[in-house]
């Protein structure tokens, strides 16, 4: 069955609408998977995720046909000093777009119309690259969207900027794999892409310009549990507009369709900031369905936005809505989304306890928060309601943003089977449970892993003798303390690469210089991780 969803009008005129900082840049037109594990996940060059304009890609497991997420992207909005709105987010892509491809200039504020591509890098390659002795980089690693990276200024591209993370070798700032610099994969495979909201006018919702650049990276573990089905989506929020905005959110909004999109119910566990999506019924049928084994998704907020005191805030809210018109439907302009994001429904009423969330007396931040399997508390198996299609809306907030702020958020995704899930009213809570601090244990894991490599000091320069110097055809390089498995690079006065060596376990190594021209050399010893050790000059003569 062909997913139908309605369209969101924006019924602002858009015509009349000033848009501060708008440059002229195109939509995203790219897009590519996030493959290697048990989860296909296509992601734009832009917002949009798990939706190429024509078709849903969240396929789980891989190779099934069968997607559990039909289209996600982010929202966010806040107020600025004059008490105006600025606002962006996607669902569809339908009436166009507010984010686009690229980065925004620290000088000027304007969008930068490039990147409109969606950047590979796997674990393995940089492995090999490093095995290697830093040598024959992969296209993907020549051509990571680094500072200063010379195969894309060659290209054309202004690569000036912090872009996406990278591995300095010889601490110089800039990307450049001839030197060893290679980029810092997080999972086994990897996406990153950069976007902002800054390029055009926002002709989704209708909404100011916020002056987002938004960094992202998508990943995954291969491995034989849990992970193996889930992927992880990082977004680094570089402020560039020039007014502090206040109560700011941040949103994740999802069109989750489990299998077959008509037999939906949503629900959240608050103390685990997770949002999940289960079946309404006891058979997920149709071609595009799980049949009688049914699973369920969760996305977890591992980190949220900070307010001004450190704290994270984690989800802050979760609330689902209609794919309808009425008050608790689709929303329809910048004010309506914004209403979404604070918690309150089209007519500005709160979000309260009970039923669909609508009316009650009890407001409340969190919809459907009652485990399924729980007759006594609030969720849509308990209220009995009509398994549909379900969106939801994923929040973090509100916090005070100054110009120049930089927030991250990590989003985990996992999907699974569980033994005690009983349609139609599994427990999803337990489930969820089962794998929530393992996954925020891995994640913590990670994140220390690639900032001990990155935040390794200097250490012991100098602290190396060359014999003899000048030399013709060997050099004797002694070091104070044994190496481990260590690497020496050569370049000439030019700073060209001429030679990689891969050093022996000891204090003294011996290198040959034979095939060198005559000349001024430079030497950098680094340790396993591409510390920089010690810088020596050698003279090579006949």
């Amino acid at each position: 069955m062909i997913k139908k969803f309605t369209f969101i009008y924006v019924f602002a005129l858009l015509s009349s609408v000033f848009f501060a900082n708008a440059q002229d840049c195109p939509e995203a037109n790219n897009f590519d998977l996030l493959r290697g594990n048990n989860v296909r996940a296509i992601t734009s060059s832009s917002g949009t995720m798990f939706w190429d304009l024509s078709d849903a890609t969240y396929e789980v497991p891989a190779g099934s046909g069968i997607n559990a997420i039909f289209a996600s992207s982010v929202w966010m909005g806040g107020i600025d000093d004059q008490g105006q709105l600025k606002l962006a987010a996607n669902t569809y892509r339908q009436t166009g777009t507010d984010f686009f491809p690229g980065n925004i200039s620290d000088e000027t504020g304007e969008a930068i119309c490039q990147f409109d591509k969606v950047y590979i890098v796997t674990k393995e390659e940089v492995q090999e690259f490093i095995d290697n002795g830093f040598t024959n980089p992969s296209e993907n690693i020549l051509n990571w969207p680094a500072r200063n990276n010379p195969n894309l200024i060659e290209q054309g591209l202004d690569m000036n900027h912090d872009l996406a993370p990278f591995f300095d070798a010889d601490k110089d700032g800039d990307y450049n794999p001839e030197n060893g610099d290679y980029p810092l994969a997080k999972g086994d495979n990897n996406v990153w892409r950069v976007f902002n909201d800054a390029g055009n006018e926002h002709t989704e919702t209708g909404g100011e310009i916020i002056g987002m650049e938004i960094q992202s990276m998508g990943y995954n573990f291969e491995t034989d549990d849990y992970l193996n089905n889930s992927t992880f989506w990082d977004f680094k929020l570089k402020y560039k507009g020039t007014s502090q905005l206040t109560d700011f959110y941040f949103a994740f909004w999802v069109d989750a369709d489990l299998g077959e999109f008509q037999d939906d119910f949503v629900g959240c566990n608050p103390e685990l900031n997770t949002a999940y999506v289960y079946n309404g019924d006891e058979l997920d049928g149709g071609t595009a369905g799980y049949g009688a084994e049914i699973p369920a998704l969760a996305i977890t907020f591992i980190n949220g936005l900070k307010d001004g005191a450190g704290n994270d805030l984690g989800m802050s809210s979760f609330r689902s809505y209609n794919n309808d018109f009425a008050q608790t439907g689709n929303p329809q302009s910048a004010e309506d989304i914004y209403n979404y994001l604070a918690g309150f429904w089209l007519d500005g009423t709160p979000i309260t306890e009970g039923g669909d969330g609508y009316g009650g007396d009890t407001p409340t931040n969190f919809m459907f928060s009652g485990s399924p399997n729980d007759p006594n508390t609030w969720s849509e198996c308990s209220e009995g309601n009509q398994p549909a299609d379900r969106r939801f809306l994923m929040v973090t907030g509100p916090i005070t943003l100054e110009p120049g702020a930089i927030n991250d958020v990590t989003l985990g995704i996992v999907w699974g089977e569980a033994e005690n899930f009983e349609y139609p009213c599994p427990d999803v809570h337990t489930w969820v449970d089962t794998y929530h601090s393992n996954m925020l244990t891995h994640i913590e894991n990670t994140e220390s892993e690639l900032e001990a490599v990155v935040s390794n000091s200097v250490v012991n320069l100098n602290q190396f003798s060359i014999t003899p110097n000048p030399a013709s055809e060997f050099i004797s390089l002694e070091s104070m303390q044994p190496l481990n498995t260590q690497y020496a690079s050569l370049f000439n006065v030019d700073g060209k690469l001429v030679k990689n060596i891969v050093l022996d376990n000891g204090n003294k190594h011996t290198i040959n210089i034979e095939s060198l021209n005559d000349g001024i050399y430079f030497l950098k010893i680094y340790d396993q991780y591409r510390n920089l050790l010690g810088i020596e000059k050698i003279m090579v003569v006949d």
